[in-house]
């Protein structure tokens, strides 16, 4: 018999320092709990808190991200962004973008993003008690995908500025009046004509970067969404740049409340691989995940209909003792499961690759460089976000160890 729980509604935990308690107590008593909607329009919707709910979720062609149309309506006009669709339209165009943002791409710039890191730590040291996310988070995923992109010296210090005043959590997440809409509009026309302008210049002059890499797969593979590169980068821009920012910060609020596992790290590298995927399962930059119901169907005795919308949370099943034992301690050695941060199956997160190689990179350069920092007063803040963990106020002073 399911447990009397009151509705599930995730802008109570919007906020909150510790929301696992919460999610343990669904995933305990009613894993597959129809809950309180996000949406005015809806009443309710699905939440699902297992692990093995929300995997197998990730993966079930009777959910989707598209929305079903009602019988005898037309369908909704088709999202021109790749995170809104499904296959065969997704398919298509993650096939080739998975080749172009990958690690064969992004590892020959480690060393430049190790150079990027560390100019943007030092002046915070210098500094003592500094806003790491505005400081360092928010910066260090910019400045990389600029250069990544193509752009060099002043073009990639333009660029990653534009990008900060468009997407930065702490510039987009406190909308409003007409100084803000402005600067949002010059920053995507900067970017918007500065990527146009490297993609002429690399149609005749291809180089080692992303922007020469989607005009060669663009080549490969024509597809309607493919004539318009600058729409595609930007997409993948939005799509990673704040599970990025996120990643980071969280992953460092993780790290420097666990002091012994920081100084390891400087002393034993190889652990620097299992710390990151630890971070991520510990403090996932996305909340939850939603998709569509496309066709009825039963999870657990609950009886799913088409039309219906899920949450997919996984924080929650990052925190599911089934699959990862004694949940609550960060364990790099750990082995029991792949952890979903970045979801899994066919919208597995295209920035996910990028993500890992700068939380990584920050790692080692905090543990190597940074061993004696802490987390200065007053206390960590997260945004009041129902599906990102975002931080808005992480305050840092930065030490070296003695």
């Amino acid at each position: 018999m399911r447990a009397a729980l009151p509705p599930f509604d995730p802008m109570q935990l919007a906020t909150e320092a510790d929301p696992y308690s919460c999610y343990a107590a669904y995933r305990a008593q009613d894993p597959v709990h129809r809950g309180i909607a996000q949406n005015p329009a809806q009443r309710t919707c699905w939440y699902l808190f297992r692990y093995r709910d929300v995997l197998a979720a990730l993966g079930d062609p009777r959910l989707g991200r598209e929305r079903p149309a009602n019988t005898g309506e037309n369908a909704a006009a088709a999202s021109p962004w790749l995170l809104d669709r499904d296959p065969p339209f997704h398919t298509a165009v993650r096939a080739w973008l998975q080749d172009v943002f990958s690690a064969r791409l992004t590892a020959p710039f480690k060393p430049r993003i190790e150079a990027i890191a560390r100019a943007l730590l030092a002046p915070l040291r210098s500094a003592g008690r500094c806003g790491f996310h505005t400081g360092f988070a928010e910066k260090l995923p910019a400045a990389v995908f600029a250069e990544i992109t193509g752009f060099e010296g002043e073009d990639a210090a333009q660029v990653a500025g534009a990008i900060e005043e468009l997407l930065a959590p702490s510039r987009s997440r406190h909308r409003g009046g007409l100084a803000r809409t402005l600067a949002e509009d010059r920053a995507r026309t900067l970017l918007s004509r500065k990527l146009e302008r490297l993609l002429d210049a690399r149609r005749g002059m291809p180089r080692d970067d992303l922007a020469s890499a989607l005009l060669s797969a663009a080549d490969r593979h024509p597809h309607p969404l493919t004539h318009d590169p600058v729409r595609l980068l930007l997409s993948m821009l939005r799509s990673g740049y704040e599970v990025s920012v996120s990643a980071i910060a969280n992953g460092i609020v993780t790290l420097l409340q666990e002091p012994d596992l920081l100084a390891s790290l400087a002393a034993q590298p190889e652990l620097l691989d299992g710390t990151v995927e630890e971070t991520l399962r510990y403090e996932s930059p996305l909340r939850m995940v939603d998709r569509w119901v496309l066709a009825d169907f039963e999870i657990d005795g609950r009886q799913l209909q088409r039309g219906e919308r899920v949450y997919l949370v996984l924080a929650a099943a990052n925190h599911d003792p089934e699959q990862f034992p004694d949940p609550e301690t960060l364990q790099p050695a750990r082995r029991d499961g792949l952890q979903l941060a970045f979801g899994a199956a066919t919208h597995l997160c295209l920035g996910a690759t990028l993500a890992r190689r700068l939380c990584r990179t920050t790692f080692e350069l905090v543990a190597r460089d940074y061993a004696a920092s802490r987390i200065a007063p007053p206390r960590p803040r997260w945004y009041p976000d129902t599906n990102f963990r975002i931080l808005e106020r992480l305050h840092v002073e930065l030490a070296a160890a003695p």
